[in-house]
């Protein structure tokens, strides 16, 4: 809030300046700052984003941030609770991205393996992304159910201990073999496939 309204003044300096001489009640000083957000609010915007993506503006962000991260996560929290249906909707959509994936994988490790410090990254999350266009199993291409498997997995995700999958090949195989798994399925082998599975269970 600080940031927005130090931004609204450093823009409109001279209507602030001209509105204080006239307006010294606070009351109608709200009244007013509200009024004129209302009549200039893609214009406040979009000043709002030019000084944010400054430098000036990045460190003041940053340092508020680090300064006040107890009452952001509170405050987060508690948006969360009242509002569900939107909570689900902003954490499928950062979900979907590379950093999120990321996230969401270790704290899988955590959960599940009780691992501390992973060493999974983002630049092994974008490789992969390139390397597996279809599930690395059946090989067919993904319809928005794509997923992330460990070949072995008793050992946490890294660079040679993940694979893109689709949803139904990962639940199948589950924490089965891959090589008995996918005989079993009578899926083809590919080398890299071969290559992955050796390093994973070395």
């Amino acid at each position: 809030m600080i940031i927005i309204l130090r931004t609204i003044r450093y823009i409109y300096k001279q209507d602030l300046i001209i509105n204080s001489m006239t307006t010294n009640n606070k009351e109608d000083r709200k009244k007013w700052d509200k009024k004129y957000r209302e009549n200039n609010g893609d214009s406040i915007k979009e000043s709002q984003k030019k000084y944010q993506d400054s430098d000036s503006g990045k460190k003041i962000i940053k340092k508020w941030r680090d300064d006040n991260r107890g009452k952001i996560r509170k405050s987060s929290k508690e948006y969360d609770l009242k509002n569900p249906d939107k909570a689900k909707k902003r954490f499928k959509k950062y979900y979907n991205t590379d950093k999120g994936t990321v996230n969401m994988l270790r704290k899988h490790d955590k959960r599940r393996l009780g691992i501390k410090k992973s060493k999974l990254t983002l630049e092994i999350i974008q490789t992969i992304n390139k390397r597996d266009k279809v599930c690395v199993y059946c090989g067919k291409d993904f319809n928005d159910d794509i997923e992330h498997d460990h070949i072995n997995p008793f050992k946490p995700f890294s660079r040679y201990n993940i694979v893109r999958a689709c949803s139904e090949c990962n639940k199948d195989k589950s924490r089965a073999d891959m090589i008995q798994w996918m005989n079993f399925k009578k899926y083809g082998i590919s080398q890299k496939l071969l290559d992955l599975y050796k390093k994973a269970y070395k």
